[in-house]
């Protein structure tokens, strides 16, 4: 909430209160924020599940799923709220092996 009030304060300094341009940077601002929070997540979850018997790339299996299926957002991705899904594929791939984890259960 802070960086949307954050976002809203900038956006009518710089851009005026009516201003559609403002608005317009104020949410491809807003999305680059929440990618960077579902990369957090997804980091996150793989740090948490490395102390664990359960195999910390599960989740990259399910986005590995969602791209044979065909749902991916393409060129759209700069639309979106969320990373596209490989990207963050070989984001938890990476931090998987930094963290030397071993296989678990799936």
């Amino acid at each position: 909430m802070a960086k949307d009030y954050g976002l809203i304060l900038v956006s009518r300094l710089f851009f005026g209160n009516n201003s559609i341009l403002g608005s317009v940077a104020s949410s491809l601002v807003g999305l680059t924020f929440s990618r960077d929070d579902e990369t957090a997540a997804d980091l996150q979850s793989v740090s948490y599940l490395n102390d664990t018997d359960y195999d910390p790339r599960g989740i990259a299996r399910f986005f590995q799923k969602m791209e044979a299926k065909g749902e991916t957002l393409g060129p759209l991705v700069f639309l979106s709220t969320y990373p596209n899904p490989e990207n963050r594929i070989d984001r938890i791939l990476d931090q998987w092996k930094k963290l030397g984890s071993r296989k678990g259960k799936t």
